[in-house]
Formats: C-alpha cells, structure tokens, sequence
C-alpha cells in the first residue's frame, strides 16, 4: 500500500545521510554561504524534489514570526468598487506568496472591531482597512504591533498611511463640465454623511456648481 504520509525535513536528511541542520541550509538556498559541498547540495535537492517535500508552512511562519497573510476590511462586497478592489488585492497577494483574508463589517462599527480582532488573533502581517469608525484610537493601538493602512475612507483626523481617491478634485471635475452644458437643477444623493468619501463628494459637488456659475442650494431649496 502506498504510503501517503507526508515527507518531513527529517525524512530529507536520513536519506541524504546527512544533518538536519545541513538540509535545512540547502532547502533553504544557503548552501553556499555555508560551504556545503555541491555533491551533498545536489543529493539533498533530488531527493526533495523525487519525494515531492514540501516545507511545512506553520513551521515556517513560527521560525519567521510572519504568517503571510494580509487582513482586508471592508464595509461591504455587494459595493462593485469594493468588489473590485478586493479581487485585484487577492491576485497581488497571490503573486506575493501571501494569503488575502477579506472580513465585511456591514458598516457597523462594533462588527468591524470584532473582525479586525479576529484578523490580528490569526496573526496578519498587516492590516488594510476602509472604515465606518470616526476616531482612529484603537487602530493607533494595532498599528503599534503591526501596520494598518487605510483604504478608500479617512479615520477622522488620522495620520495613519492611507491609499485614498481624491474625490474632491474628481467629483468637482466632472459637475463643472456637465453644469457648464446643461445648467439646470442639480441634486446630490450621496451615501453616509458620517465617512470622508460622502463629504468630500459633497464638498466636489458644490465647488464645480461655483465654478460653473450655477447656485448651489442647500436642502433642495
């Protein structure tokens, strides 16, 4: 019967007749740095490759203190742009060598905190994290183990590093053009008014209306 027991380091170094501390150099491309000999390095290396060894990967992360995993947070995947961040995310992780870990928080505050938990109890590398918080206190405390970066929304006044659009520039932009066209009513439905991207598409919003010459008045009035 064919034995389906997966083949240790140790496994490597019995049939290499060598130390497990040799074939560890060699598995690992220090062979050289180490002056193992090309014959020793040659054997070890066929013999892993003819019995399929495969490193253990939580061993690897012990020796490394890293899991290879990134925390992605987000409000919601139902959100296409959300949907499509995340995708191109996971393919970058995956190039990488590293595992992506997607949580949706349903834009609830005390649920995003719950999943950020769990996300640093699975030992990320790393946190990237769009927000429904509005004070960035218990991410200063995170990012003091390991880093947290925003993504899409800004925490308050934070100084944690970010990756945001400049949806100002945009949305004013893009209202100033079709205002300049067609200058009739003009209403904004934004999203929530508790998270920068609402405000700050808000604030684009009323800044192409002046720039196009159009009266922004507020509350439908």
């Amino acid at each position: 019967m064919k034995n389906n027991k997966r083949i240790t380091i140790n496994d490597i170094a019995k049939l290499a007749g060598v130390s497990k501390s040799t074939t560890s150099l060699v598995l690992n491309g220090r062979s050289k740095e180490y002056r193992v000999s090309d014959e020793t390095r040659d054997r070890i290396i066929a013999l892993a490759s003819e019995h399929n060894y495969q490193p253990s990967f939580h061993a690897r992360s012990l020796r490394s203190t890293r899991s290879h995993t990134i925390g992605l947070v987000v409000p919601e995947m139902t959100n296409h742009g959300f949907a499509l961040i995340s995708r191109e995310l996971e393919m970058l992780c995956r190039e990488a060598g590293l595992q992506l870990l997607i949580a949706c928080t349903d834009e609830n505050p005390g649920q995003e905190m719950m999943a950020v938990n769990s996300l640093v109890q699975r030992q990320v590398d790393g946190l990237i994290v769009a927000s429904s918080q509005l004070n960035d206190g218990e991410y200063q405390k995170i990012n003091a183990r390991l880093p947290v970066v925003q993504m899409d929304r800004l925490i308050g006044e934070s100084a944690l590093p970010l990756v945001i659009t400049d949806s100002i520039a945009s949305t004013c932009a893009l209202v100033e053009n079709v205002a300049r066209q067609h200058p009739d009513e003009f209403y904004f439905l934004g999203g929530q008014p508790r998270i920068s991207p609402t405000r700050d598409r808000l604030a684009g919003f009323q800044q192409g209306l002046q720039q196009a010459g159009v009266e922004c008045r507020p509350n439908g009035s």
